[in-house]
């Protein structure tokens, strides 16, 4: 006799197996615990079944897929069966969508703006040690290096100030 197997926690089908004869009554079957002679249903992707009174239920199954919270952006594994938690969906569903869009717009915007700070700062440094020691950069022009570094800040801030983020 044809037997299915289930998980004792999960309930969640395992595999298929036959129960044995049972060698003290001719005609009987012995069938191990967590076990049915119900046949489980066929599933589709993202599905599993679990056996719940009496009967097999088909339920969600991300398990394994990446998830984002839309209220912390944060990005986990699905690692539980059923449906995802609130405020959590899937992220290739996700990336497809117009709060991905923005998304991806903040945090280039954010990107842009550390990348132009960290080249102000560093050009900071370079201005300081060029107004403690003055001297020409270019002979032709005059300019010196203190002037070259406010040029490029100059530059930076007007770019920093071009940068576009809401938040």
């Amino acid at each position: 006799m044809k037997i299915y197997n289930y998980d004792k926690e999960s309930k969640e089908f395992l595999c298929e197996g036959f129960a044995q004869k049972n060698p003290l009554r001719n005609g009987e079957f012995l069938f191990p615990p967590f076990s049915t002679t119900i046949k489980p249903p066929s599933v589709n992707s993202n599905e599993t079944i679990i056996f719940d009174n009496d009967c097999w239920k088909i339920i969600s199954d991300f398990r394994g897929q990446k998830q984002i919270n839309l209220l912390t952006m944060e990005i986990s594994v699905v690692d539980k069966i059923g449906n995802l938690d609130d405020n959590w969906i899937l992220y290739s569903v996700f990336k497809k969508s117009a709060e991905y869009k923005n998304y991806a717009k903040k945090m280039k915007s954010i990107e842009d703006k550390n990348m132009i700070l960290s080249k102000l700062e560093e050009l900071d440094a370079k201005r300081l040690r060029a107004i403690c020691e003055p001297s020409v950069k270019d002979d032709a022009t005059g300019q010196t290096w203190l002037e070259y570094y406010n040029e490029l800040i100059v530059n930076l801030r007007r770019k920093l100030s071009e940068v576009k983020y809401d938040y």
